[in-house]
């Protein structure tokens, strides 16, 4: 049987162009179609290459994608930052038509808070951008909720600071897009380490990039300020040292994303399957010790000194105001359990409290034993990613609040699942501290 012509790498970039060409704007959308139609060139123009042609495609490949990505992710970005900071002073259209999304208005504002010596999970946004925010053509609030929680957690926002002291200093003003945009750039570096062939390398960084669930202008986009990404790129970094051998460093990343948001916490057990996996190789009584004491240490110094800062606004920030359980609660929106549940007249209103927790403990345990399980027996990155995607839509489908940005998330760790490496690392060929892997993109296979 004749092989198709056509790289994976390839038809998933035509399969996203396509998909964002539907819905987006002129002046991003030729742009992207002229790059794929001439990515699409080289594997018809080039089906068996010379060994010493094949890394230069490659590269060619490579910077095709890295502009493709450039035009449909990063432009949108720098356009909506643009119409902010070129706005009329004093304006807020760029809040009320809700081109940056009130969790990085928010975060923007926990950062000065704590820099000013005030307490993120105590203090009242109602005087900030969030306020602002409309809620009532899509939830019918005629407040926002955010203005007495902040939900996520405290690496979110103090990892912001270095960049809004920069930012402050440099520019005169801050973005928080800034910040979460370096990072976006940092986990499209590390994505195709997870990879051994060049077409999964760049398939990769092309679904990753540009998931048409996250991208472009959407409300809930990397343009408008969603921090998805941000979390994403700390796995991506912790599964990607743990890969090389490097356990310990692999912790201290996987810390960083524990304390940062809770989509995370549901990567921790699979996690520790695959660190269990490569510390089960040494001799060392200190291998699997090692990397858990990082992880426990590092996400405790955190974390605590929130939490003992004070308790009861730190749990009802980040847990019952997720849970519904509060009267200022997040209301019920979604295409998850909690949207069926709503449209079938089960709950009285989007403000009501239902126990989701119990649906899903009962579905998220079970998604928890299975995928821990496939795992255990293969110890690939491959099955760490399926587990977590299976385990994420488990958990979020039974949650309150099931967003197209959730979605997009579980997407991306699909498409990481199918694209990344499904043999285990073998770390007994590591020397000297450095990778057997070798360093991206160096040592590239020819085809």
């Amino acid at each position: 049987m004749e092989r198709s012509p056509l790289r994976l790498d390839t038809l998933l970039l035509l399969l996203m162009v396509a998909i964002h060409g539907v819905n987006n704007t002129l002046y991003l959308g030729p742009p992207a179609v002229l790059l794929a139609g001439i990515y699409l060139a080289l594997d018809l123009g080039f089906r068996s290459p010379h060994p010493r042609v094949a890394p230069w495609l490659f590269r060619i490949r490579l910077a095709l994608a890295t502009l493709a990505i450039l035009f449909l992710a990063v432009l949108p970005l720098a356009t909506l930052v643009a119409f902010r900071v070129l706005g009329e002073p004093g304006s807020d259209l760029f809040v009320t038509t809700r081109t940056i999304h009130d969790g990085a208005l928010q975060t923007e504002a926990a950062v000065r808070f704590l820099l000013e010596g005030r307490n993120p999970y105590v203090d009242s946004y109602a005087q900030t951008l969030v306020a602002r925010y409309p809620m009532w053509e899509e939830f019918q609030l005629n407040f926002n909720p955010a203005i007495y929680h902040y939900v996520y957690l405290p690496v979110t926002f103090m990892a912001s600071i270095p960049f809004y002291l920069a930012s402050q200093g440099f520019l005169g003003w801050y973005d928080q897009r800034i910040a979460y945009g370096l990072l976006f750039f940092l986990l499209l570096w590390l994505l195709p380490l997870m990879a051994r062939e060049p077409a999964h390398k760049l398939g990769a960084a092309i679904t990753v990039g540009l998931n048409p669930l996250m991208m472009g202008f959407l409300p809930v986009g990397l343009a408008a300020g969603i921090n998805d990404y941000f979390v994403l790129s700390l796995v991506v970094l912790a599964v990607v040292l743990w890969r090389r051998g490097r356990l310990s460093l692999s912790a201290a990343a996987m810390a960083l994303a524990l304390a940062s948001k809770q989509t995370a916490w549901f990567a921790l057990p699979l996690w520790g399957i695959l660190v269990w996996h490569s510390a089960r190789q040494s001799t060392s009584p200190w291998a699997m010790m090692r990397p858990l004491i990082v992880l426990v240490l590092l996400s405790t110094m955190l974390i605590l000194p929130f939490v003992l800062w004070s308790p009861g606004d730190f749990w009802d920030d980040t847990i019952s105001y997720l849970s519904g359980s509060l009267a200022t609660s997040f209301p019920i929106k979604g295409f998850g359990l909690s949207g069926i549940l709503l449209a079938a007249g089960i709950l009285p209103s989007s403000r009501a409290y239902f126990p989701f927790w119990v649906f899903q403990l009962l579905l998220g345990v079970p998604a928890l034993l299975y995928a821990g399980w496939r795992l255990y027996q293969r110890g690939s990155l491959r099955e760490f990613w399926f587990g977590y995607s299976i385990l994420l839509f488990a958990v979020n489908y039974t949650s309150r609040y099931f967003h197209t940005n959730h979605l997009g998330y579980i997407v991306a760790l699909l498409f990481l699942g199918f694209l990344a490496d499904d043999r285990p690392p073998e770390h007994s060929q590591t020397r000297n501290g450095k990778s057997a892997f070798g360093r991206w993109p160096a040592g590239l296979p020819s085809q």
